[in-house]
């Protein structure tokens, strides 16, 4: 039997189970908390027609544009936005596509990021707890042990690009969702996005003042990259919610660094390169004068798929194998993930 579907049932059931949910009258579903609104029925417009309230279809509140781009990138049989909402933090979810259990997750996380600061934090409590029993292990593999890693201006261009591809996620968006300060998809092609990358990255050029990631060699063959420069670095960052919800942060500390993407070569996958790429993130870091570092990854459950566009940040077991620690959790399936190198962070302190 397959897993059933959810519907308009499920979002009224979901949405009044969270703490303080008000449900507003409408032709279709309407909840908030706080006076603020966090999942709605669609409605429709289109031209010379009359507005229809879409019931088979919610509108999200996601919090910011680098969401609802991964969101849509990652799985656009899911998720959509017409232009009409373009510059707002919303997704439209078709129900027909999305099991219960996913809708609890994404219901959870837009409530989370309405409701007032102390029911967010009592929630996240409670969800930490539930996390411990299901945390995925780490891969053990010999492969970890034998890759040699470099920065990107060490490597060539065309190793690089050998582990992005051209079709895949990664070869798609040349690892510029963070640092394109708009709707990357619309304001640039695939070929500027590329151009981006190997300016940035500054391949071929081991004089060069800066680059803007590591690049991993297992046999001679380049099988994966990891995006890490000071957090200055991603624009998409500095207007992003995520990273800065709940903490006392200075945004504009060039010393604190962050680790933002991880792509793994076809054919390499699935050997637990990522946590490798992660260990060496610290001491790279740690070697240019970063006094922390920090990363923005997914949480995941174990044998449970999650696409690259969303989880190119990373897996949150995967920093706490390579000693991160977290130190905030500003959605349900997001936390932000630590490092300090010299005394305690500012918000520690």
């Amino acid at each position: 039997m397959g897993t059933m579907v959810a519907d308009a049932d499920d979002v009224r059931r979901l949405a009044l189970a969270l703490p303080h949910v008000e449900e507003i009258d409408s032709d279709g579903f309407d909840f908030r908390v706080g006076g603020k609104g966090f999942v709605w029925s669609y409605p429709e417009r289109e031209p010379g027609k009359r507005r229809v309230i879409r019931t088979d279809i919610a509108v999200l509140y996601v919090g910011d544009e680098a969401e609802k781009q991964a969101l849509i990138l990652g799985e656009p049989r899911l998720f959509f936005a017409p232009p009409a909402y373009d510059g707002w933090p919303l997704v439209m979810l078709r129900l027909a596509e999305v099991d219960a259990e996913r809708l609890a997750e994404l219901v959870t996380d837009a409530w989370r990021m309405r409701a007032p600061g102390e029911l967010a934090a009592d929630l996240g409590e409670s969800l930490a707890r539930n996390d411990i029993a299901n945390a995925a292990p780490a891969p053990v593999t010999r492969d970890q042990d034998q890759v040699r890693f470099v920065p990107a201006n060490e490597a060539t261009w065309e190793d690089l690009a050998a582990i992005f591809g051209t079709t895949d996620y990664p070869g798609l968006c040349q690892c510029q969702r963070f640092k394109v300060p708009g709707w990357f998809w619309r304001d640039t092609t695939q070929e500027q996005r590329m151009a981006m990358l190997r300016e940035q990255t500054a391949c071929g050029n081991p004089a060069a003042a800066a680059t803007s990631g590591l690049v991993a060699y297992l046999g001679g063959e380049p099988v994966g990259w990891v995006a890490i420069e000071p957090r200055t670095a991603y624009p998409k960052l500095r207007t992003s919610r995520l990273p800065w919800a709940g903490r006392d942060e200075d945004k504009g500390d060039h010393r604190v660094w962050a680790v933002t993407c991880f792509a793994v070569r076809k054919g390499y996958r699935g050997r637990g390169l990522t946590y490798a790429l992660a260990r060496a993130t610290i001491g790279y870091a740690r070697q240019r004068g970063a006094r922390a570092l920090e990363a923005y990854p997914m949480i995941t459950a174990p044998g449970k798929e999650i696409t690259w566009g969303e989880v190119h940040v990373g897996a949150r077991q995967v920093f706490e194998d390579a000693g991160f620690t977290q130190v905030s959790r500003p959605t349900t399936r997001r936390v932000v993930m630590r490092v300090d190198f010299e005394g305690p962070s500012r918000e520690h302190a």
